[in-house]
């Protein structure tokens, strides 16, 4: 990778880091919750179970889609 020369002020730094670990813990919730939803539907889940993983993806989906709305 070739150093850009990027010089960010300690306040710039911090925030890109709270950014960075913001859309982190989005990705984990996201990938997590899609990974529990694919793995019911192939167990046989019961439909209220499954219901609330897809309540859960879909909360984990929608807040990607803001986090990346109110990046621009």
């Amino acid at each position: 990778m070739k150093n850009i020369g990027l010089v960010l002020t300690k306040r710039e730094a911090d925030a890109l880091h709270e950014v960075d670990s913001e859309f982190a813990r989005l990705l984990q919730h996201y990938h997590a919750s899609l990974h529990a939803l694919e793995m019911s539907e192939q167990d046989g889940t019961d439909e209220l179970s499954l219901f609330r993983l897809h309540k859960d993806y879909n909360h984990a989906r929608e807040a990607m889609e803001r986090f990346f709305r109110e990046l621009d």
